[in-house]
């Protein structure tokens, strides 16, 4: 039996395959969850909760590393790979400022964009993760569908909050 994440139920025994379909689906669940929601796709329900456009936002940039990270891996021998400070991303970025439309397309392409690089690079090849240990590829995946999974929860947990306030 594998692990599963206590808030979103991913399971860390998920093949690579599966998650790459899980991510490949990503982009059209995420724009299927924020459509519906209009306008409070802008809406932080707390602040220190994202609100449920810079979530895409950030699934965006999360891919687009993440498909750098594996082209890494895949073209220089054991690198390094060095994590993001997300919030400090978010702030430069100014996620709260951009649409949420050019994040759905954003996305759209950072998960083409890893699932390509994901299927030319051998899931044993290592790099060491900053400040932790070794890592293959085929971990960086499982990273990534986790990523996807949890997230799309996070949206779909925003959107029945915003449909619970409209009711109240």
């Amino acid at each position: 039996m594998s692990e599963r994440c206590a808030e979103c139920n991913f399971d860390w025994g998920t093949s690579t395959l599966e998650g790459l379909r899980i991510i490949d689906r990503l982009p059209r669940k995420a724009r299927e969850v924020v459509e519906e929601m209009g306008s409070a796709a802008y809406h932080r329900s707390d602040p220190a909760v994202w609100s449920p456009n810079e979530y895409v936002w950030h699934l965006a940039d999360t891919f687009r590393l993440a498909a750098e990270w594996l082209h890494d891996m895949r073209t220089r021998e054991h690198p390094t790979h060095y994590a993001v400070d997300n919030d400090a991303l978010a702030a430069v970025r100014g996620y709260d400022q951009l649409p949420v439309e050019l994040g759905l397309w954003s996305l759209d392409q950072s998960c083409d964009l890893f699932i390509s690089e994901a299927g030319r690079t051998d899931p044993a090849r290592t790099c060491f993760y900053d400040g932790w240990r070794d890592v293959n590829a085929g971990e960086v995946v499982s990273f990534l569908t986790h990523e996807a999974a949890h997230h799309l929860k996070d949206l779909e947990r925003l959107r029945e909050r915003d449909e619970v306030s409209h009711v109240q």
